[in-house]
């Protein structure tokens, strides 16, 4: 009978440890689909801005990240303060009316919009370091607490939770992250899809901000009925005056912490390659080799093989030294793609005859009905039109002038350059490997090594995001 007994409470301990488990993967799906909504809206927008106006795109996209830089460094006080869940609550609010800013009429003076989008980028710039610290603190929480129930009845050594939490740690960064890369991929299908379908251009971009819209308001109302909160450890054991972080809590741990010294320079790259891929690879690679409706299907490239990266890579990098086997091996990545593109020139589409004036050639043309002297190839970098001359002074890029339309899949564009095109997609699929090493393993390194004391790890966490943007 006292066997009997005995193992009927191991075995109930154990379900209950079962049971806590599956609870905090729980939270990690719960969470994960709240940035799915919200990013679904963000990343799709952050892949159109450039696309409808490289102007207006680039303003929106700069102020962010300006914005962010700023806000970065009291962001740890804040969320310490508000807790992660009320901090990713206000983080998400300016996502909300920064994608509605983009149903603006087109027929507003530049300059109106011009501010509009200036001022949409600061607000998500100041929400998106407590949106993103906060869901550091929160997955570093929830992966402890799994690990340390898992390991709970096996009475293991110190070496052993650690351990532990190095494989939580990767395995919930891994499924968080494949989550999130996921956004950019149905976002942008969908976005591409429509583009196609709808021959208006306005038509098809009031669909989809729209739609949009209601998607990101949807991750807040996730975050707030299904997202519990969770304490952390001090809160766990009572302890109401654990210390406060400082305002410049980010700063100081760059003074005390090599570790974090060391990773400053591959967040820095890491941002530097993401504002390239967004803003760069879309409007000269895609748009230039494939017309302007197309750069949403080779953004959706991008994020569907890194979502299948990103998920192997949390299995692989298992441990500290396979994950620094995967770290260099992105290094190389990167180091081909970028020597690739040096030794490659992008052959830019050319317009058919279907949809454009006989004999027209080059990238830009009016439409039929309309009086034009000549042709107009705005490839050239010296054009026949001074207008367009002033407004394009780069090679390989295509800017048209006023009354000029640019070629694409429906108002008739030639099929592009096989070579190039099966170029562009093996290069977006070695960029995009490379890509999901940084954006989901520097934030598990991190949270390993500064999982001992949450001021540090939120500072830590703050500063990959700081370097980053």
């Amino acid at each position: 009978l006292k066997q009997f007994k005995h193992e009927f409470v191991v075995s109930l301990c154990c379900l209950m440890n079962v049971s806590e488990t599956i609870g905090f993967k729980g939270h990690l799906y719960g969470l994960s689909a709240v940035y799915f909504a919200v990013f679904t809206g963000f990343c799709t927008v952050q892949a159109l801005a450039t696309d409808i106006s490289e102007n207006l795109g680039n303003a929106f996209l700069a102020s962010v990240y300006f914005s962010f830089t700023l806000v970065s460094i009291p962001a740890p006080l804040v969320v310490d303060r508000l807790g992660p869940n009320c901090s990713m609550a206000l983080g998400i609010l300016p996502y909300i009316t920064a994608t509605f800013s983009f149903l603006t009429p087109t027929s507003w003076p530049e300059g109106m919009q011009m501010a509009i989008k200036v001022v949409m980028g600061l607000m998500v710039g100041a929400g998106a370091p407590l949106l993103w610290t906060g869901s550091g603190v929160y997955l570093a929480r929830i992966a402890k607490k799994h690990a340390c129930v898992k390991t709970t009845l096996l009475c293991p050594s110190q070496e052993e939770v650690k351990a532990a939490e190095v494989v939580a740690l990767s395995s919930f960064n891994g499924i968080f992250y494949s989550v999130f890369q996921a956004t950019g991929l149905i976002g942008c299908l969908s976005a591409g899809v429509l583009l196609l379908l709808v021959k208006s251009l306005d038509t098809a971009y009031t669909l989809i901000f729209s739609s949009l819209t209601l998607v990101v308001v949807s991750g807040l109302v996730i975050l707030v009925v299904v997202v519990p909160v969770v304490p952390s450890e001090n809160e766990d054991v009572g302890n109401v005056v654990a210390k406060r972080p400082s305002a410049v809590q980010t700063l100081s741990l760059i003074r005390r912490s090599k570790v974090m010294v060391m990773m400053l320079p591959i967040c820095a790259y890491n941002g530097f390659t993401l504002g390239f891929i967004f803003g760069t690879w879309t409007t000269y690679g895609w748009r230039t080799a494939a017309g302007p409706r197309f750069p949403s299907f080779g953004t959706s490239w991008f994020y569907l093989v890194n979502v299948v990266a990103t998920v192997l890579i949390g299995r692989c990098a298992s441990s500290g030294r396979r994950r620094k086997n995967v770290m260099i091996t992105a290094f190389i990545l990167h180091l081909i793609f970028f020597v690739a593109l040096l030794c490659y020139d992008i052959r830019p589409v050319q317009c058919d005859a279907a949809g454009c004036l006989h004999g027209t050639g080059g990238s830009c043309f009016r439409m039929p009905g309309t009086s034009a002297p000549f042709p107009l190839d705005c490839h050239s970098g010296a054009s026949l039109c001074a207008e367009c001359q002033q407004r394009n002074t780069l090679p390989n890029t295509t800017v048209c002038a006023m009354g000029w339309h640019e070629c694409d899949v429906i108002e008739g564009s030639a099929p592009p350059s096989v070579e190039t095109f099966v170029m562009m997609v093996l290069l977006t699929c070695v960029f995009a490997v490379g890509d999901a090493v940084w954006e989901s393993q520097v934030p598990a390194l991190l949270q390993s090594y500064f999982s001992h004391c949450e001021e540090d790890l939120n500072a830590a966490i703050t500063n990959q995001k700081l370097m980053q943007s």
